[in-house]
């Protein structure tokens, strides 16, 4: 390396003054300080030296600044500012004046013994001022052009301790000028008494190369575009400005291999296409090649195309009841540190004590969906939802928000039935308390919670339509569920039947027992037994009978219908099901009357304006049987009375027939007896089938 060594003299100077004089130093522009608390005048000046540009672009090895004043500077360990390190210094050579000997008596100093051990006005903090100043000759300062200094050399911008000297040389160097505090009033140094020596060396070596952005960590997308940036630093030993003239970018994934991208222009930024990196973590660094043909590279940096874990926010509905029989909007809030959009969501339910159930799935950035009338089942709920993020990656579910849903539920589903004549339905719903089937029109009810139904009645062969529906907690009716089954009956052996007219009633007798058999007078079931024999007492005239047998499979067998003729002499009284007859046939002085009385139960009700009631007529039925006779002997009438209160059956030679409860009777004695009594027909309860 060829060493070099250059001295130059100063071809001005000025000083800075408090008391704001302005000088020519620049030219027509002058310096004025109008702030510089802490100094005292005259004792900062401001060195200008012509320094060649051939100087500037070898390497520097030294700088050494020359001054026939003591100069006093700051120290980096420095803790109170001017209160410690400003000393006064009579004459070089003698000691320091002030609490600790540190201030520092030179005539020369170097540039390197100051980049390691000090630092003042040329670019660092002066504790104790209340603010960091930084170096006048910076370019945030100083136009370079017109030497016009901008603004107050006062700023928060703060200055790496470590920049210190690389700052000052760059400053000395780009505008040839210096600032030097010095320990006494300088206000009549010749120029040429302020010296600078500079060694330098051929340029070789390398420079700064700084990743600018992305920042460090950062996550980015890798469906866009990714634009990244360096700039180039500065070296102490390289004056000029370095410009890059190639670069080369270079990334990788963490324990992948290298993949470059060239750059061939001064360009110091690269957009990279989308889709390059893969999901993973991602290492790079740029290689720049400056116009000298210098190489250097900067550090490796990482970032990450992996997305982070989304949490969801339930918006809307919550802590509200909702009308189950309308569509109803639900709204959620998709948060993710990255700022990356919803890929999709999932909204979940739940009742009381059960498992979640999905609710609805939505595809892309939507965080709203419209979930349709019928879908929640009544009563109190739960509802959830979690979104993903651009990875497809599930969030966290979000905090479960209670609402209440108010509505008919849904219509039962699946529903179910087997093809037996007494068929057998079963269904599934929520929030059912009860239940009406319907089975080839007819409606049978069901109560409570229960969700199997069997049919009541043997249906006949064929197809048959089933339909359910069910009531909830808000009296309210879902729709009709539907299902078809067709009705196929496994005919059991064929019945015989004997009959015969026996105590003027009929007494059947059939040939297959330990079944229910059912009887049937004119089309209507009138008895059911598990014996293989039975009486009819209640009849009179002619009737077609027939008996139906059924199995615990629900198949059935009829037998041939066959039609009896009831004669009766006279008339006949009985306790219900016992044909024990008591015979009714006189009535003193005349013929014995049977009176029968209908009414039914009517509420009027007068309207203004209308001179004649409206009536309302109720379904009920009262229908009474007066009957009186008379008997020789009182025995008789005592057996007659001994029925009131019980159900009895009544019937005559006319045909009458009354079946009810005997609730009057009177009895009026002497030579003889009469009796008048009063039968209120009756209706049996239903008779199911098995």
């Amino acid at each position: 390396m060829a060493l070099k060594t250059d001295t130059f003299v100063a071809q001005e100077w000025t000083y800075l003054d408090m008391t704001q004089k302005n000088s020519n130093f620049f030219g027509t522009n002058p310096i004025k300080i109008t702030s510089f608390s802490g100094f005292a005048p005259q004792q900062v000046l401001i060195a200008k030296f012509n320094i060649p540009d051939s100087i500037k672009k070898r390497k520097l090895k030294d700088v050494t600044l020359e001054l026939p004043y003591n100069v006093i500077v700051f120290f980096e360990q420095m803790a109170e500012g001017f209160g410690r390190t400003s000393y006064n210094v009579a004459s070089p050579g003698e000691p320091a004046l002030g609490p600790s000997p540190e201030a520092i008596d030179l005539r020369e100093i170097t540039w390197n013994i100051y980049k390691s051990e000090f630092y003042s006005l040329l670019g660092e903090t002066i504790l104790g001022q209340g603010k960091d100043m930084k170096s006048l000759f910076l370019d945030e300062y100083l136009d370079g052009k017109s030497g016009v200094l901008k603004g107050s050399i006062w700023s928060d911008l703060t200055v790496d301790v470590n920049d210190i000297y690389y700052k000052s040389i760059f400053s000395l160097f780009k505008y040839n000028c210096i600032v030097i505090n010095t320990s006494s009033s300088i206000t009549s140094i010749a120029p040429n008494n302020i010296k600078l020596t500079i060694q330098t060396e051929d340029p070789s070596g390398t420079f700064p190369v700084e990743l600018k952005s992305p920042n460090k960590g950062s996550f980015l997308r890798k469906d866009f575009n990714n634009i990244f940036k360096w700039e180039l630093g500065f070296a102490d030993y390289i004056f000029s400005e370095i410009k890059q003239k190639n670069a080369t970018f270079q990334w990788k994934e963490e324990l992948g291999s290298w993949n470059s991208i060239p750059i061939s222009s001064s360009n110091q930024f690269i957009e990279v296409e989308k889709n390059t990196f893969p999901k993973s973590k991602i290492i790079w660094k740029v290689s720049v090649v400056s116009e000298n043909d210098l190489t250097s590279s900067s550090e490796e940096q990482s970032f990450t195309t992996i997305d982070s874990i989304s949490t969801a926010k339930a918006i809307y509905p919550k802590s509200i009841i909702i009308d189950n029989n309308k569509d109803c909007t639900f709204e959620w809030e998709h948060i993710i540190n990255t700022g990356t959009e919803q890929t999709k969501a999932e909204l979940e339910y739940k009742e009381e004590d059960k498992d979640w159930t999905p609710l609805i799935t939505v595809e892309g950035n939507q965080k709203s969906a419209l979930i349709k009338a019928g879908t929640f089942p009544p009563g109190k709920l739960l509802w959830r939802v979690r979104t993903y993020n651009m990875d497809n990656v599930p969030g966290n579910w979000s905090k479960e928000e209670e609402i209440v849903s108010r509505g008919s539920s849904p219509a039962p589903a699946p529903i179910t039935a087997n093809t037996s004549p007494r068929v057998i339905v079963k269904w599934q719903s929520a929030g059912q308390v009860s239940a009406e089937v319907r089975i080839r029109g007819v409606v049978y009810k069901v109560y409570g919670n229960v969700k199997q139904f069997k049919c009541p009645v043997y249906l006949a062969d064929g197809e048959a339509l089933i339909e359910v529906r069910i009531l909830n907690e808000f009296d309210l009716w879902s729709a009709w569920g539907s299902t078809t089954t067709v009705i196929k009956n496994a005919e059991i052996p064929r019945i015989e039947v004997t009959h015969k007219i026996e105590n003027y009633g009929v007494s059947m007798e059939w040939n297959i027992s330990g079944v229910s058999a059912y009887i049937y007078r004119d089309g209507v079931l009138i008895a059911k037994t598990t014996n293989n024999e039975y009486v009819d007492y209640e009849s009179v005239g002619e009737h077609e009978y027939y008996i139906m047998v059924g199995n615990s499979n629900g198949d059935y067998a009829y037998s041939e219908p066959f039609t009896v003729d009831v004669k009766v002499p006279t008339a006949l009284l009985s306790k219900r099901y016992t044909g024990n007859w008591i015979v009714l046939d006189k009535k003193r002085g005349s013929f014995p009357s049977h009176k029968i009385e209908s009414k039914v139960k009517t509420t009027y009700q007068f309207y203004a304006g209308r001179k004649l009631p409206v009536a309302y007529q109720s379904d009920n039925l009262t229908r009474v049987h007066k009957l009186d006779f008379s008997f020789r002997k009182r025995g008789f009438s005592e057996k007659v009375a001994a029925l009131s209160g019980e159900e009895v059956v009544y019937k005559d030679c006319r045909g009458d027939i009354a079946v009810g409860v005997m609730d009057k009777v009177t009895q009026d004695t002497d030579t003889g007896t009469d009796i008048d009594f009063q039968i209120t027909e009756t209706s049996d309860g239903e008779i199911k089938y098995d």
